[in-house]
């Protein structure tokens, strides 16, 4: 389930209105109707309150995955947890910015081509013109692959990724070092805009978030495997 889901199913066993559940929390009916429908997600702070009012641990509300029909919790069937070195990072960056850069490269090296076999001097300079794009968009990758490089570091090599595969589905947690929640997340495989596949990292995109598989951690037959199609 969501966590939206679960707001809802939680809210509805204690015997809540959203108007009741919102005045506890200090926040609008509209607010509570918009985090149980997934289109905004509650702050870290207002998680906290919820599982009070619930009367859940954070590991309750987000390691239970409650099916309402059963009411009774999913079983998780598989878990994997992913802690990055910078070496992982490094080889997930440079999986994302090879394409981009190789095409540089080939309008480089085209565009060389074309001034060394052009017959007219129009045919040249636009040729340079093209060639001083790409060389300043070489550049710009490299400055911007470095400055994004210290900061994803810094980020991931902190944070711990469990992922679980419950009820058909993949449910990822990030955690920080200090084991504070930091983002709960329900994969829908229908959302997934791009992936890459590596001989050691699958990396996909979900709602513009990136996230990368350590693939020598997953057994071969394993359903999350299967699910992400890798």
């Amino acid at each position: 389930m969501s966590i939206g889901e679960k707001i809802a199913y939680y809210r509805k066993r204690a015997e809540l209105s959203q108007e009741e559940l919102g005045q506890q929390l200090f926040v609008t009916r509209q607010t509570v109707s918009q985090w149980e429908n997934d289109q905004t997600i509650p702050t870290v702070e207002n998680l906290m309150r919820l599982c009070e009012i619930f009367k859940l641990s954070m590991n309750d509300f987000f390691e239970q995955n409650v099916c309402a029909e059963k009411n009774t919790p999913a079983e998780v069937e598989e878990r994997y947890s992913f802690e990055y070195s910078v070496s992982d990072i490094d080889k997930a960056m440079i999986t994302l910015t090879k394409e981009r850069f190789a095409w540089c490269l080939y309008g480089v090296a085209f565009m060389v081509l074309v001034i060394v076999t052009a017959s007219t001097n129009t045919a040249v300079s636009l040729a340079w013109v093209y060639l001083i794009i790409n060389i300043v968009k070489i550049v710009g990758m490299v400055i911007s692959f470095l400055s994004q490089r210290a900061k994803i570091n810094s980020r991931m090599a902190e944070e711990k990724y469990v992922y679980e595969v419950v009820g058909g589905g993949i449910c990822c947690s990030v955690y920080s070092s200090f084991g504070e929640l930091r983002l709960y997340e329900r994969i829908d495989m229908t959302c997934i805009e791009k992936s890459w596949n590596t001989r050691d990292q699958y990396i996909f995109q979900h709602k513009q978030r990136r996230y990368i598989i350590i693939k020598d951690l997953v057994p071969t037959d394993s359903k999350f495997k299967h699910l992400l199609g890798f």
